[in-house]
């Protein structure tokens, strides 16, 4: 087919999309079932949705996630709604969330999860943060789920997890883990941090120059 077509389909929908969000919103539903859908309009539906960052915008992108009628389509809104909110500070959970993504983690594919997991660390739930640290010190996970896992925490700031970021950096893991907890590390403000970073020094080479980051930020 024309490969033009996607694209001209997107911009026939951004022209409307925060004029008339509920109309495209269920006309999207009712059709989210088709692959040009679920694979392209949903996800940039729901970031530029999301990336208003008003609230009545992001509430219609967790009605859009709720509504959605396959794991595909959530997906795809799930990854829309990471990259429309990525960079941004923690935030009240918008109307609808918890009952949108109840009984959703363990059907999604890696990637979502990973999605769905960041944005559930952002929205301030506990349960999250608690599921992202064991996530992150799980060793039996690939180093990209502890990553995501770590960035979360760094979302979250919630200073319950530096001992678990801390205890990640001493366990000798992969490099990569080691410089999304020392990342993560620099958004809290607990007191001890910047000691215990150099505690660690002669231990944290290769991830040193996060290190002088989060001392001298």
């Amino acid at each position: 087919g024309d490969q033009n077509i996607p694209l001209l389909l997107w911009i026939a929908y951004e022209n409307r999309l925060l004029k008339e969000t509920p109309r495209v919103v269920e006309f999207l539903n009712k059709n989210s079932g088709l692959a040009l859908v679920s694979g392209y309009v949903l996800p940039r539906v729901a970031r530029r949705l999301s990336s208003t960052t008003e609230a009545a915008q992001l509430d219609a992108c967790v009605a859009l996630l709720g509504e959605a009628g396959s794991l595909d389509a959530k997906s795809a809104v799930l990854s829309g709604l990471a990259q429309g909110l990525k960079g941004q500070s923690k935030r009240a959970a918008p109307n609808g969330w918890a009952a949108a993504v109840a009984g959703l983690q363990e059907k999604l594919n890696p990637a979502a999860r990973a999605n769905l997991l960041t944005l559930s660390t952002l929205f301030g739930e506990q349960s999250a943060v608690k599921m992202a640290q064991a996530r992150a010190a799980d060793a039996k996970l690939s180093t990209d789920e502890r990553v995501e896992a770590a960035r979360a925490l760094g979302i979250a700031k919630n200073n319950a997890s530096v001992p678990v970021l801390l205890a990640i950096l001493d366990s000798k893991t992969d490099n990569a883990i080691g410089r999304e907890c020392v990342r993560a590390l620099a958004g809290h403000d607990a007191k001890e941090i910047s000691h215990e970073i150099i505690k660690r020094w002669s231990v944290l080479a290769a991830v040193r120059v996060d290190c002088l980051d989060l001392l001298c930020g």
